[in-house]
């Protein structure tokens, strides 16, 4: 309280203050801005963007080693964890409902016609008939054929029971792992990065020179390749070709002219080969 000498409390493993002397405890929303991001990140994967699954999680456990989060979050920063763990199991449910909701109607569909063709969706059933349960965790470790096996467990009436079992199975050891050493080696890997930003700046003019050499030795090899042994430009490495057809379009212009100034001729951008005569029998 103002003037008792005590410090301001604060919330459970948060070292910054719940609220200043004098003003109202008002929640910073922004603190919860990267858990959305990272839930939001895996779902999105999950549901088939072009981002892999396992860069969210390694981000999270990035985040939850840098010295600015512990000191702002405290204890609170382990949450990210549960919140990939969820946003995992969250996507793969989606694509579960999805597929039991509609049915074989949904395969029928363009879109999914094209990610499940019919040999492919064939081949997927046969191996749920064959492995069971198991197909789902060998397809956590497959990108490209999450979706279509999440989708393909609703499609075939998996019990919802048994299909969290085998994704928590995953999600809950696996995500873990990936996140701890993320976490493990955060700090690691920032003093890598510093380190080699360090060492592009010193590099950098052997960067360019090196890069500069290797245009001119493309060039050279394209030249000698093909050498210009005719005197065609438009054999010339790169630039030949526009040349060309550049002085086409000149004589072109050169022809039609000529061709205004004699009357009788009427002008013609492109060159007309001379009729053969009749060969006298």
């Amino acid at each position: 309280m103002p003037g008792s000498g005590r410090p301001p409390p604060t919330h459970p493993g948060v070292s910054r203050p719940a609220y200043r002397p004098g003003e109202a405890d008002v929640f910073d929303f922004s603190l919860l801005v990267p858990y959305v991001s990272f839930f939001l990140s895996l779902v999105a994967a999950g549901l088939g963007a072009p981002i892999p699954e396992e860069l969210p999680v390694v981000g999270a456990g990035v985040w939850a080693s840098l010295a600015s989060v512990e000191q702002t979050y405290g204890l609170l920063r382990w949450l990210v964890l549960p919140v990939c763990i969820l946003g995992v199991v969250i996507s793969d449910g989606l694509l579960y409902c999805v597929g039991r909701h509609y049915g074989t109607r949904l395969l029928d569909r363009p879109f999914f016609k094209k990610l499940l063709p019919p040999e492919r969706r064939q081949h997927i059933e046969d191996n749920y008939h064959k492995h069971g349960v198991k197909v789902l965790l060998f397809a956590r470790f497959l990108p490209g054929i999450r979706s279509p096996m999440f989708i393909m467990a609703g499609v075939m009436r998996m019990p919802l029971r048994k299909f969290l079992v085998a994704d928590g199975i995953y999600a809950i050891p696996g995500v873990s792992l990936l996140f701890f050493l993320a976490w493990w080696f955060g700090d690691t890997f920032k003093r890598l990065v510093e380190a080699f930003h360090h060492q592009l700046d010193v590099v950098k003019p052997l960067l360019i020179l090196a890069a500069l050499l290797g245009i001119a030795g493309f060039l050279l090899y394209r030249f000698l390749r093909h050498p210009v042994s005719m005197g065609d430009p438009e054999e010339m490495p790169l630039v030949g070709p526009v040349i060309a057809a550049h002085d086409v379009a000149d004589e072109a212009a050169r022809r039609d002219q000529e061709a205004e100034r004699q009357p009788g001729i009427q002008p013609s951008s492109l060159p007309t080969d001379p009729q053969p005569s009749p060969e006298r029998t």
